[in-house]
């Protein structure tokens, strides 16, 4: 590539493989944002701190993070981490982590973070580029350095500088690009190797950005473990940059909605609530986590789960995505889409940049004719969970399979619908807005949960009974 690149051309970054991501380990560990899309007005600095035990100086640990954000630009949102790890990305496959320089076009890193083409996303970029490369991180023995093997303080911005262009042309020839250097520290991590892998293809199907943040950091923990336990107040406020002022109750419902879409996409194991969370003493709650299945999301073959998912992957959709659109529109209108899509792209003669972005979008907003739109349908509840999909119930309590796969579907309903009419307040109103808000994976979350817990009641009472008996 050439450096000075007025007329170079670059492979367009959303055909990479977003399933082989790439995360830097220290900035997996704390968040670097508020859990939202903005911050409180007046707002400067964030602190998120913890203690661990380090093996090599076999002692205890109190690390520390302070985010201090600029006048100008303010502190990072839950958007600028996604940017960021889109540079970090971009990084890879452009230079694979060799130079801090990296040259790329804001057209590409719009696509590849699934925004749309308007001069409001080009702008949301700008501005998420200009607080990576103002914000001012403090690490108090909070940075791992992988050559000396020790917990550093280090201050740096995340970016160095940052070039950009003018907004880029798809196909442009002579256009030059935009280019961005990383922090010497920040570099000097990637380059000695202190990074994972990490499935932004799962990140980016994720809703909220407390289930991301949750995301980033468990799979990181995950690495030695598949069962992690913290301390309720550390893990949710430190670890993923919920609120200090929430109380223990509030701090756990928003808990369970984060643990709901990490269950219904596969990486966490459903756990009943009194299981989840433990008391230990007076003000000394913990929260139990445990990895499912035996293979990382990265590592696990995703299959299409119906003949509309089939014929999105066909298209080029990825299988994740694919079978979420599936399950939340129904079959016609997936099908519509996609005959309109198939002679769309005849008619450009196959040339389309981004067809599978494209077809996504048309399903997810309802196409019609190429200005007239209509919401996306909700997401209807399904009677009956298929016997054959083990996921809906902790893989650890066969009985509760054995005794589901007893019932016919007509009593499968009935029990679902009891299920529903004797849950807590909490988990209906947490699945019917999530419902309203069109997020099925977090709603087929709840309603695992709410089918989880009657379960447990249930085969709870018949132990009894046979005990009594």
């Amino acid at each position: 590539m050439e450096e000075q690149g007025t007329s170079t051309t670059l492979k367009p970054l959303w055909n990479f493989d977003l399933t082989d991501g790439r995360d830097e380990l220290n900035l997996a560990e704390f968040p670097l944002a508020a859990i939202a899309n903005r911050v409180a007005d007046g707002q400067k600095t964030l602190t998120f701190e913890d203690e661990i035990w380090d093996d090599g100086a076999k002692q205890r640990v109190s690390r520390k993070l302070t985010i201090s954000g600029s006048d100008q630009y303010g502190l990072p949102t839950a958007r600028d981490n996604d940017v960021l790890l889109a540079l970090i990305h971009l990084t890879r496959c452009r230079n694979a982590f060799q130079s801090p320089t990296v040259f790329f076009t804001r057209y590409e890193l719009v696509k590849f973070l699934q925004w749309d083409g308007g001069g409001k996303s080009y702008r949301r970029l700008e501005q998420s580029l200009n607080v990576l490369a103002s914000v001012t991180l403090f690490y108090n023995r909070a940075w791992w350095d992988r050559a000396n093997k020790n917990w550093r303080n280090r201050t740096f911005h995340i970016l160095e500088s940052v070039d950009l262009r003018g907004r880029e042309a798809v196909g442009a020839r002579e256009q030059p690009l935009s280019s961005f250097i990383w922090n010497g520290i920040v570099f000097s991590s990637f380059a000695s190797n202190y990074i994972k892998k990490l499935n932004l293809e799962v990140y980016f199907h994720l809703q909220g950005a407390a289930a991301r943040q949750a995301y980033r950091f468990l799979d990181k923990r995950f690495y030695h473990k598949r069962r992690l336990e913290f301390d309720l107040r550390t893990f949710g406020c430190e670890h993923l940059g919920m609120s200090r002022a929430y109380d223990t109750g509030e701090l756990k419902r928003k808990l369970e909605r984060t643990f709901a879409e990490l269950v219904a996409i596969g990486f966490l194991k459903p756990m009943a609530r009194a299981l989840r969370f433990r008391k230990n003493g007076p003000s000394d709650w913990r929260v139990v986590i445990e990895r499912a299945g035996s293979v990382a999301p990265e590592k696990k073959k995703v299959e299409a789960r119906s003949e509309p998912a089939k014929q999105l992957i066909e298209r080029g959709v990825s299988p994740a995505v694919a079978n979420g659109l599936s399950q939340q529109f129904p079959s016609a209108e997936i099908e519509r889409q996609i005959l309109a899509f198939d002679e769309r792209k005849m008619r450009a003669g196959g040339k389309m940049s981004n067809p599978a972005g494209y077809l996504v979008k048309a399903i997810r907003e309802g196409f019609s004719q190429p200005s007239a739109r209509k919401a996306p349908s909700r997401p209807p509840l399904r009677t009956a969970p298929p016997v054959e999909e083990p996921a809906h119930f902790d893989p650890e309590h066969d009985v509760q399979k054995r005794y589901w796969a007893t019932l016919s579907e007509d009593e499968q309903s009935t029990l679902e619908k009891e299920a529903f009419q004797h849950a807590e307040p909490m988990a209906i109103e947490g699945w019917r807005r999530s419902t309203d808000a069109g997020m099925p994976i977090a709603a087929e979350g709840y309603r695992q949960a709410i089918l989880h817990r009657h379960l447990e009641r249930i085969l709870a009472g018949r132990a009894e009974l046979q005990k009594a008996s």
